[in-house]
């Protein structure tokens, strides 16, 4: 009789054991599930770029959304479609919040420009008739969670500097040597930045914004003796950084002036922000590493370090 009874009591803690087990397995998947529509939304949301409709109207069956997003020659990347896909949706919801009827919409049309004209991305299928997507579950590119400038340092120190060309002359512009990963192209278009054509400045605050920056043309405090220069400020949580655009102009020496450090130096020691950033397409001289070394709030990106500049901020 002993024997049965113990017989049952194992049986019946095995059977809770099994239970806990279950129990357990379907919560963890239940949040993994809840984790990812987290990511989703955490995607849809303010990290990624917003970009400019300048036209919308309902022909028919169809919504039909134009966005100031230049194209390049080629057809859009996948990136891109997926990005402009989103924001249409989410243009949607909210033109269906403030009254828009969407009963007899079966597609959204997504136009960007090329060339000056719009021209069609591709069709958003809705799931039935009047019902629009949900922007949490529609494939997108990740926004950046880290902070890029905080480990930027680190980055750059393993881009050396190499010899620049002795005579003045013509180097290649920016948009030409600089490689983009395809989240990353995809976010200066829906900025309104052509990656193809795209200008020093241009790439530096488009950067700065991927990556989670106020961008104030207004708060630089910084000036170089520089014609071609432009400045600004870069805010966020973490810190606050004064970035020196200074472009290579045709037909000017293709390194960086002594005099830039110079004035970068000094406001390094005036100035009460976390880094002074030095964002060039000119070559840098072997004597920049010494001034960096003087102060841990100067950061030079030339010409060698563009590349790893711009990985630093790449996207998910």
């Amino acid at each position: 009789m002993l024997a049965i009874v113990i017989a049952v009591v194992i049986v019946i803690a095995l059977a809770s054991a099994l239970v806990y087990v279950f129990a357990m397995s379907a919560k963890s998947a239940g949040e993994g599930a809840s984790e990812a529509v987290d990511r989703k939304k955490k995607a849809a949301g303010t990290g990624l770029p917003k970009p400019e409709v300048i036209d919308f109207h309902v022909a028919g069956d169809t919504a039909k959304t134009y966005f100031g997003v230049p194209l390049g020659d080629s057809d859009a990347g996948q990136h891109l479609v997926d990005l402009l896909s989103l924001s249409a949706v989410e243009y949607l919801h909210q033109k269906q919040r403030a009254g828009l009827p969407l009963g007899g919409v079966e597609k959204i049309a997504v136009y960007a420009k090329r060339s000056g004209e719009s021209v069609l991305v591709t069709t958003v299928e809705l799931p039935e008739t009047g019902e629009l997507p949900d922007p949490a579950h529609m494939r997108v590119f990740e926004a950046t969670t880290t902070d890029p400038v905080a480990e930027l340092t680190a980055v750059v120190a393993d881009a050396t500097v190499g010899s620049p060309p002795s005579a003045s002359g013509d180097i290649e512009p920016v948009a030409s040597f600089v490689d983009l990963t395809g989240p990353t192209d995809a976010s200066l278009r829906a900025m309104g930045v052509d990656p193809s054509s795209m200008s020093l400045d241009e790439l530096a605050r488009g950067l700065f914004t991927i990556g989670g920056y106020q961008v104030d043309s207004g708060a630089a405090g910084v000036s170089v003796d520089s014609p071609s220069a432009t400045t600004f400020g870069a805010t966020n949580a973490g810190s606050r950084v004064s970035v020196v655009v200074v472009p290579h102009e045709d037909g000017s020496h293709p390194e960086v002036d002594e005099k830039v450090f110079t004035s970068i130096g000094v406001a390094a020691g005036q100035m009460n922000v976390d880094q002074i950033m030095l964002i060039s397409d000119k070559f840098g001289p072997y004597s920049m590493y010494e001034r960096e070394k003087r102060s841990s709030k100067t950061v030079f990106i030339t010409r060698e370090r563009l590349q790893a500049f711009v990985d630093s901020f790449g996207l998910g």
